[in-house]
C-alpha cells in the first residue's frame, strides 16, 4: 500500500473542497492519504503531525497555487513548515528525488512554482477538463508506473544542435551560443557527480578567503542571460554565511576570480556542474563543447576530484565514477603542468573518523583507497607521473531548518577544513610573488 501527504494552502473554501475530493479519488485507488481535512482535530500538535507524516510517506504531493508559493517562500503557516523540511529533504537528495511531487493547480510557473521547485519535474492538475487524463499520471507517478520502456539505444547523429533548457530557470540556451571569456588561469576546477557538495564546498572556501583576499565572480565570462541570475545566487550564498545555496544546475557553472590586495590573480575557481562531468548512464559521454574547451585551455590547471560516503559505498557506483575519472584524465591532464587533489566531502557523515573534532585522515583514506576498483585510478594517476596527490577530508557545514522563520540555514563547519584545502590548493598552485607568499604567512 502506498502513502502520501497531501501539501497545500488553504486559498478558499472551493480549493479546499478540489484537494478533498482529489484526496478521495486517490484512496479509492488504493493510496492511503495522510490530510489534515481528515487527521487534525482542535487541540492537535500541527507541527508534530506534519513531522510524522512526511517521514511516513512514500510521496509529498506539492498542490502549487499562487497562494500556496507565496506562503512557502515566506516560511507562513503550516505551508511553510511543510515547505521547509520538503526543501531540507530535496536539498540533501536531489539526484534521485522520487518521494516529492510538485504538481500544479492553479497559476503558472512563476506565480504558482517555489524558486527550489522550478528545477523539479512536475505534474499538471490546472485543466479540470482533462482532470481524469492527468490523475491518472498521478496514479503512475506514485505507483512508479510511467508506461514506458527505455528504448534501444541508437547511434549517435552525424550532426547535432546541441541545446539545453536549463530547468533551473526554464530559460532555453543553445550550447553553442554560450562563450566563456575572462580566463587567465591558473583554474581550480571541482569535480564530481550531481550533489557531492562542490558548490557547498567552493563557497566555504571562498568565505574563509574573502577575509584576506579579493573574491570577485568574473561578470563577463558568459554572455548568456542566464548567468546574471547564477551570479545572483552565489553571491547571496557567499556573502550571507547563514544562507544555504541551491545545488549548481546543468549550466549555472560560473568564473570566480581570487586576487591580493593589489588586484593581481591568484587562481580562478570553476565549479564544474556536475551533469557535464559524470553521467550515470553513458561511459562515453562527453561534455558539451563549452566546457571542452575549459579543458584543453591551455592553463595550468587544479583538479580538485570529489568523493563523499553515498558514492563511496555505493560499490556499482564507485566502480562506474572510477572509470570516468581515469577516462577522463587519459584524455585532459597534462603532466608538470596540471595538479590532482582528492577530497573527501561530508566528512562529518563519519562520525567515528573524527577524534577530539579533527578527522582521522588514515580512515577516511582507507574508505577510498581500500576499495579494489580505486586501483585503476591509482595506476592512472601514476602513469601520468601524479604521485603524493594531497587527500583532504572535508566538511562545509550543516545545512538545517531555522525554527523561527523555517528558512534552509547552514550551520558552517570549523575553519579548520577550508583552511585545510586552501593550504593544499596554493601548495600546488606555487605562486611565485614574494608578496604574496608574505601575506599568505600572515
Amino acid at each position: 500500500m502506498k502513502k502520501v501527504f497531501i501539501s497545500y494552502s488553504w486559498d478558499n473554501e472551493n480549493h479546499k473542497n478540489w484537494v478533498r475530493r482529489f484526496a478521495d479519488d486517490l484512496i479509492t485507488n488504493g493510496v492511503f492519504v495522510y490530510l489534515d481535512q481528515y487527521d487534525l482535530f482542535a487541540g492537535a500538535n500541527m507541527t508534530h503531525y506534519i513531522d510524522n507524516v512526511i517521514n511516513d510517506s512514500d510521496h509529498v504531493l506539492i498542490i502549487m497555487t499562487p497562494n500556496y508559493k507565496k506562503k512557502a517562500e515566506n516560511r507562513k503557516g503550516g505551508v511553510g513548515y511543510e515547505y521547509s523540511i520538503c526543501n531540507k529533504k530535496l536539498f540533501e537528495n536531489q539526484k534521485d528525488n522520487r518521494k516529492f511531487i510538485p504538481i500544479l493547480r492553479k497559476g503558472d510557473e512563476n506565480r504558482s512554482v517555489p524558486e527550489f521547485l522550478k528545477s523539479f519535474v512536475r505534474l499538471n492538475l490546472s485543466n479540470d477538463r482533462n482532470y481524469d487524463i492527468d490523475f491518472k499520471t498521478v496514479l503512475a507517478s506514485i505507483y512508479l508506473d510511467l508506461g514506458t520502456s527505455r528504448p534501444k539505444l541508437g547511434n549517435k547523429p552525424s550532426s547535432l544542435d546541441e541545446t539545453i533548457v536549463e530547468q533551473y530557470h526554464f530559460i532555453p540556451i543553445k550550447i553553442e551560443e554560450i562563450k566563456t571569456t575572462g580566463l587567465t588561469g591558473p583554474l581550480v576546477l571541482f569535480f564530481g557527480p550531481p550533489n557531492i557538495g562542490k558548490t557547498m564546498a567552493l563557497i566555504r572556501l571562498l568565505r574563509f578567503l574573502k577575509n584576506k583576499y579579493q573574491v570577485s565572480i568574473m561578470k563577463g565570462f558568459r554572455s548568456d542571460e542566464l548567468y546574471k541570475s547564477v551570479t545572483y545566487e552565489f553571491n547571496k550564498s557567499l556573502y550571507q554565511s547563514e544562507y544555504a545555496p541551491f545545488a549548481t544546475s546543468t549550466v549555472s557553472y560560473l568564473l570566480v576570480n581570487l586576487s591580493d590586495i593589489y588586484g593581481n590573480t591568484i587562481s580562478q575557481f570553476i565549479d564544474v556542474a556536475g551533469e557535464h562531468f559524470y553521467s550515470h548512464y553513458n561511459f562515453d559521454y562527453n561534455p558539451p563543447h563549452y566546457l571542452s574547451r575549459i579543458f584543453s585551455s591551455n592553463f595550468s590547471k587544479i583538479y580538485v576530484i570529489f568523493f563523499d560516503p553515498d558514492i563511496i559505498d555505493n560499490i556499482k557506483e564507485f566502480q562506474f565514477y572510477i572509470d570516468q575519472l581515469s577516462s577522463f584524465f587519459i584524455k585532459n591532464f597534462v603532466p608538470k603542468r596540471d595538479k590532482v587533489i582528492l577530497l573527501y566531502s561530508k566528512s562529518d557523515k563519519r562520525e567515528t573518523y573524527i577524534a577530539e573534532g579533527k578527522p582521522v585522515f588514515n580512515l577516511y583514506k582507507r574508505d577510498v583507497y581500500g576499495k579494489n576498483s580505486f586501483y585503476k585510478l591509482n595506476e592512472t594517476l601514476k602513469s601520468l607521473k601524479i604521485n603524493n596527490v594531497p587527500f583532504i577530508p572535508f566538511s562545509s557545514g550543516e545545512v538545517y531548518i531555522e525554527p523561527d522563520s523555517n528558512k534552509l540555514r547552514v550551520r558552517e563547519s570549523n575553519d579548520y577544513f577550508p583552511e585545510l584545502l586552501w593550504k593544499n590548493i596554493n601548495k600546488q598552485l606555487q605562486y611565485k610573488s614574494g608578496f604574496f607568499n608574505w601575506l599568505n604567512n600572515i
